[in-house]
């Protein structure tokens, strides 16, 4: 994901977890990820580190 500088991943992932088709589209999204169907955002989608930039 690609953001801002000023950027709080914490108050988007509240934030989007307030959305009404939110939890419909953690399901969707279940089937390409490494986790189940019922687990939250916070348990999907987690920070790392950059390795490398593509326009560079």
């Amino acid at each position: 994901m690609d953001t801002v500088a000023d950027f709080d991943h914490e108050k988007a992932m509240a934030e989007l977890a307030t959305k009404p088709r939110q939890s419909e589209w953690e399901a969707h999204m279940s089937q390409f990820q490494d986790s189940s169907a019922e687990a939250i955002a916070d348990q999907k989608w987690q920070l790392m580190e950059r390795i490398y930039k593509m326009d560079e």
